[in-house]
């Protein structure tokens, strides 16, 4: 128990100190949130043509709303720890983290939530604007839902992190981590609805992307807001997404000290 303390303390103490080097550069930020949204919205443009012209199941409104909380969710959950934990392996910086008395996923983690403040903040007028644009086509969140929304973009996150965190570890072994990440993010496009709406694809592959990991990064809350699933079917998603946290934990923890053992005894 006092270790858990122990790390909570030491990653929020590194969250304040990246919260205010991140907020001194929130007008990138909002570059960041208005390019990483032209894809989500074009995908969007994209289905609505597709729904005039055939039969998709998915309403203009549907399509839109899903879309517009896909680059929200998509914010929430984001990180970088893929990056900079390879990054920081192929380069040798990890080295440095050995000698502090403290895990680096720790440092990763601060980096992500500390980004992660200012890029929300950076998402408000961009919402809003949307908002103010598409205000007769987007399905507001239901006030008995929004509770809801809470423990599925936590446990989003960390899942998303784990398995990131994983892959990251990877290069190690490796010592590169370009191909790695363009296989993810290929996988990633499909199998988070980032490309197709989880609702829209086939009731085979629907069966295997809702035991993956993937759909409970974005696809999962918006679900839950655009009434696609009943009780049963929610409570079936976050057994799911509590199983593969705790999964990925322990995959984390074991592929790390194994890892991290074999490169100290290299000499790395």
């Amino acid at each position: 128990m006092q270790k858990v303390v122990r790390f909570i303390k030491i990653t929020l103490a590194f969250t304040r100190n990246r919260i205010q080097v991140s907020l001194a550069y929130i007008w990138g930020s909002l570059a960041w949130i208005v390019n990483g949204s032209i894809y989500p919205l074009v995908n969007m443009s994209i289905w609505i043509i597709v729904g005039k012209f055939g039969n998709t199941n998915m309403s203009v409104s549907q399509t839109m709303s899903y879309f517009f909380y896909f680059v929200i969710f998509e914010r929430i959950t984001q990180t970088w720890s893929l990056d900079h934990l390879g990054d920081d392996i192929k380069s040798g910086r990890i080295s440095n983290s050995f000698l502090r008395p403290y895990h680096h996923i720790q440092e990763i983690v601060a980096v992500d939530l500390g980004d992660k403040v200012s890029r929300l903040l950076a998402l408000i007028p961009y919402v809003v604007l949307l908002m103010a644009i598409f205000k007769n086509q987007i399905i507001f969140i239901s006030p008995r839902l929004f509770i809801l929304l809470i423990p599925a973009s936590i446990f989003g996150y960390v899942a998303r992190l784990l398995l990131d965190s994983i892959l990251g570890t990877i290069t190690y072994w490796t010592g590169d981590i370009d191909g790695i990440r363009a296989t993810y993010w290929t996988i990633g496009g499909i199998a988070t609805g980032a490309l197709i709406p989880f609702f829209l694809f086939p009731t085979s592959v629907k069966i295997i992307l809702n035991l993956l990991p993937f759909r409970y990064f974005i696809s999962f809350p918006i679900e839950i807001i655009l009434g696609q699933l009943n009780t049963i079917q929610i409570l079936q998603g976050f057994i799911i997404l509590l199983m593969w946290v705790i999964t990925l934990l322990l995959s984390f923890i074991l592929v790390d000290r194994i890892s991290s053992k074999q490169y100290a005894a290299h000499g790395g």
